[in-house]
């Protein structure tokens, strides 16, 4: 009789043996990662960068970041952008907002008997 040659056990020799190691996965390791900082205006002339290349750097000494990019010659664009710490924008005072609508009624109701 001809084997399968499809049947897995056919061509291992050692069977259909259970192995847990492809039952368990392992936890994937995650790289480490970190932001790339810069001195100055002069620590970002000096990043070393390769052609046709850009990156976002933080500056150590000022609250700004860095976007250099590189051209296909490797000559260096340096653009400084200043950052500030985001602040949440407040909800409108709805009693401000009916105090002004109010005045401008009074207004107009004062406009009107003006022009009777």
């Amino acid at each position: 009789m001809y084997s399968n040659p499809y049947d897995s056990t056919a061509m291992n020799p050692y069977g259909n043996v259970y192995n847990p190691m492809n039952a368990m996965q392992m936890p994937m390791q995650l790289p480490k990662t970190r932001t790339g900082r810069v001195n100055g205006r002069q620590g970002a002339e000096m990043y070393r960068m390769a052609p046709d290349s850009d990156i976002v750097l933080l500056d150590e000494n000022d609250p700004m970041i860095w976007f250099i990019q590189t051209d296909s010659a490797g000559y260096k664009t340096i653009i400084p952008y200043d950052i500030a710490p985001h602040t949440e924008e407040k909800a409108p005072d709805m009693k401000s907002l009916d105090d002004r609508l109010n005045s401008f009624d009074d207004r107009l109701r004062a406009l009107e008997e003006a022009l009777k």
